[in-house]
């Protein structure tokens, strides 16, 4: 049997701290005010030795005034320990404490009925059968009823058999992906510090390891553990534990605060849930409605964002978003408890689904269906969710948060269906096929709208993919590229089929050859240069360019296009190796001077030139390169 932890529940004066110390032998009502009044306050801590292994009890407060107490003592509980007094029967904090541990999904309660010696049988039998109906009201089946007296050792034995039996058989905890200890008590201790004491949840705590206090993110490290206090090295999960803390100071340090590893959870103010409402009651939660919210050791303040509103007699689970008025701390599938703020016995409860959620108040119904998939525990069916919800995206970190896996044991099962973009972010093939259709289908459209120009912006396609996430977007951009189906010039793009010289007219085509011509007779004369007003030559002008029949410059200082024919600039580096060839070279001046031209065309002359390797330049001169033709 692996640690159990099991919250002890009940009516007060129903003998719960007398049946702990009975069980363990220690009495867990500490405080004075707890020994005057002769009822528990605060929560209570035990453990005893069953043959499967170790048993942790929290004795919780029975009085309606510390419910909130008592929902601290679910927290991390794999079992509730029911106690009912033979003489009474069950009270109403019996009925509220068996509903906060369903609505809290604690799935096995063993009963005791205490109390026997003082009881009448008729009064045995009464409370045997208002406590079995009561558990089956409450969806746990056939009741198993242990009686006990102080008076009758027998009892005792038998409850021990039964939770021998019993514990041994539960299923693993569903907790955090790491160690996760919700603090239950703070204390310092002279010559070791600052203490804290919880039930470790998720995974093992080791001496020296470093920890953060959440939500606040403070550092630690775990100077020493002990557990039932004995020093050790390790903890596991489903101990109880006592901490002794380096690295902050008491004051930092707070009862509902939580140990947790380094880089595991962070905090939020918006938790996405699943509720489910108290058994019989007919009011609603509202939306917007403020609430306190129980989780672990904590409660705060947070208001209910329903996802759908239902009408007032509806029943069933409601999935909403709590809104905190600060970050908190949590863990997929962790149980909360909701109390009304005017109204302390009408209760609501659930899961936390997605502690870390964002805003999706435009995508409610989007959203339901992934919680529906999160409740699945199937990574197949959540990522497929995500991908709908966000247009074929996937965030790694929210995939990993939700399906409780390490991001990459999700990816390796999920590459059929997903494909790697960026160390963030997965892409669902089947969008990415269908964005890269898309894709190609609308430029092909933009193609037929300037069926002269080699290539578009990319902004225009991208214009008319408005609504493609950006991720996607670029998977499905640079897919086509790579396979050869797009050509991608710097910001221009094109469909590999498009070929504007197979669409020239005839006359476009006799144009062309003039505009051809025109640069060729021209030479370096700027008064010879084609001007490309109408937009016709300036598309042909640029197929010649790409035809290698023309060459485009740009002169920055005068922001003006030059165009030359590429023979003019061939014969221009033929004239000035003949002239410069020496190892003085030349400068702007002197290279217009010998070709006879202005600045506007050579000073973006040289500057292709050098580019090209022709010439290079060494402050005001340029000297002749190895690449210039001879």
């Amino acid at each position: 049997m692996r640690p159990v932890i099991m919250a002890v529940l009940g009516h007060v004066d129903h003998g719960k701290t007398t049946l702990v110390k009975a069980l363990t032998g220690t009495e867990t009502d500490t405080l004075p005010e707890e020994k005057e009044r002769g009822l528990t306050i605060a929560l209570g801590f035990a453990a005893c030795d069953l043959p499967g292994g170790p048993l942790y009890l929290i004795d919780a407060p029975g009085h309606a005034s510390f419910l909130g107490t008592s929902v601290a003592g679910l927290s991390g509980a794999d079992a509730v320990l029911l106690v009912v007094s033979a003489v009474e029967g069950p009270q109403a904090q019996t009925r509220q404490h068996i509903e906060i541990a369903r609505l809290m999904g604690v799935r096995t309660v063993i009963t005791v009925i205490s109390k026997q010696d003082l009881a009448t049988p008729a009064q045995r039998r009464a409370s045997e059968a208002a406590v079995a109906e009561l558990l089956g009201n409450h969806d746990y089946g056939q009741a198993e009823i242990c009686p006990v007296s102080a008076s009758d050792p027998k009892g005792l034995d038998h409850l021990k058999a039964v939770l021998t039996a019993r514990l041994k058989h539960l299923p693993p905890a569903q907790g955090p992906a790491g160690p996760y200890l919700t603090i239950d008590r703070v204390f310092s201790q002279k010559g070791a510090g600052t203490i804290v004491t919880g039930s470790l949840q998720g995974g093992p705590l080791s001496r020296d390891q470093a920890c953060k206090v959440e939500p606040q993110g403070l550092p630690v490290q775990i100077r020493g553990l002990q557990i039932r206090g004995e020093t050790v090295d390790h903890a596991v999960a489903g101990s109880r534990v006592a901490i002794n803390l380096r690295g902050q100071t008491g004051e930092d340090i707070q009862r509902g605060q939580v140990i947790s590893a380094m880089g595991i959870g962070a905090s939020s103010q918006r938790f996405d849930v699943r509720i489910a409402r108290q058994k019989g009651s007919r009011t609603p939660l509202r939306h917007m409605e403020q609430v306190q919210v129980s989780h672990g050791t904590t409660r705060n303040t947070a208001h209910v964002r329903l996802y759908e509103l239902r009408p007032a007699d509806a029943d069933g689970p409601q999935y909403a978003q709590l809104v905190f008025n600060s970050p908190q701390i949590a863990y997929r599938g962790q149980p909360f408890i909701l109390l009304r703020q005017w109204a302390t016995d009408r209760l609501a409860g659930g899961r936390i689904l997605d502690p870390a959620a964002g805003d999706h108040r435009r995508q409610k119904a989007l959203q339901i269906d992934v919680l529906k998939a999160v409740e699945s525990r199937q990574a197949t069916q959540i990522a497929a969710a995500l991908s709908v919800r966000d247009r074929g995206c996937v965030q790694r970190a929210e995939l990993e948060r939700l399906t409780g896996q390490l991001s990459e044991d999700a990816v390796k099962n999920l590459s059929e269906q997903f494909a790697p973009h960026g160390p963030d972010q997965l892409i669902d093939r089947a969008a990415l096929n269908r964005v890269q259709t898309t894709c190609l289908d609308q430029l092909g459209r933009l193609h037929a709208t300037a069926p002269l120009l080699p290539e578009l912006p990319i902004g225009r396609l991208r214009a008319r993919m408005r609504n493609v996430p950006d991720a996607l977007w670029q998977a499905a951009l640079n897919g086509l590229v790579d396979t050869g189906l797009m050509l991608r010039q710097g910001a221009h793009i094109a469909r590999a089929d498009h070929d504007p010289m197979t669409r020239l007219s005839d006359q476009q085509h006799d144009l062309m050859t003039r505009l051809e011509t025109r640069l060729r007779d021209g030479g370096l004369q700027p008064q010879a240069q084609p001007r490309g007003e109408d937009e016709t030559e300036t598309a042909l002008m640029t197929l010649l360019a790409r035809a290698g029949r023309g060459l485009r410059l740009y002169n920055h200082a005068l922001k003006q296009i030059v165009w030359l024919h590429p023979d003019s600039v061939q014969q221009a580096a033929l004239t000035l190796r003949r002239h410069f060839s020496g190892p003085a070279g030349f400068t702007t001046g002197e290279a217009r001077q010998c070709l006879g031209t202005n600045r506007k065309i050579i000073v973006p002359l040289l500057e292709y030139l050098d580019e090209t390797g022709v010439t290079s330049r060494q402050g005001d001169r340029r000297l002749i390169g190895a690449e210039a033709p001879n």
